[in-house]
């Protein structure tokens, strides 16, 4: 859109939702929470990434929770999908093209200017549910350098309990792993398949309570794209 003055700017929707950096202020989400929030961002992937589009901002400032009318639980929207192709192409060389985003959310073929691909947002998804489960970050802030030396050699978190002690499916445990491998050929090469390892972990737990993030009509999805 333009304003008055000619300046181009974005129009995105008002919502009344917190980012899931507010979600997890006081602590981590609960394991149902977390394959729940996983499964619907897993679900958005699938679409915008059929759709030939990656997001390269993924960090849990972009993905809300929306509370609904009626009681139906939250519903989940991506903030920025798209923007990052639209930088790509008017500043190609802003560098290399290919790294955009938070240094803590950044898959390591965006910081060595590699070849970009859907399995980028699948490693910061990867990172955003090990945040879930945990509440924090398994990479410490420090200086871009060092957050990126963090990328590719720090050991990624074994999570048998959560901090509220619950037990973590073994195919939850597998899927972040997997997901977020620092060379891009041994993660997961799309959104089907983590959700398929999703599916496996619901069935993993030990008592499945209703989702938080229930089936909504097919008229209106459980998330939206901006």
């Amino acid at each position: 859109a333009r304003l008055p003055d000619g300046t181009a700017g974005i129009i995105t929707e008002h919502h009344r939702g917190d980012g899931l950096t507010a979600r997890i202020k006081d602590g981590a989400l609960t394991v149902a929470e977390s394959l729940s929030v996983l499964m619907t961002l897993f679900t958005v992937l699938r679409r915008i990434h059929t759709n030939g589009l990656y997001h390269l901002d993924l960090r849990p400032e972009t993905v809300h929770l929306i509370e609904r009318d009626g009681g139906h639980g939250p519903e989940l929207q991506l903030h920025g999908t798209g923007i990052q192709q639209l930088l790509k192409r008017s500043m190609p060389g802003l560098l290399g093209g290919a790294a955009f985003g938070h240094p803590l959310f950044l898959a390591p073929e965006q910081w060595v200017n590699r070849s970009v691909d859907g399995r980028a947002d699948l490693y910061t998804a990867g990172l955003i549910g090990f945040v879930l489960l945990l509440g924090r970050h398994f990479i410490p802030a420090g200086e871009p350098l060092e957050v990126c030396q963090h990328h590719f050699t720090t050991p990624r978190p074994k999570i048998d309990t959560t901090p509220r002690g619950e037990a973590v499916p073994r195919a939850l445990v597998e899927l972040l792993g997997t997901l977020t491998q620092a060379d891009p050929n041994q993660r997961l090469s799309s959104a089907d398949e983590a959700l398929r390892y999703i599916d496996h972990a619901w069935n993993q737990m030990p008592s499945r309570p209703p989702s938080p993030l229930p089936a909504t009509p097919a008229s209106r999805p459980p998330f939206a794209i901006q």
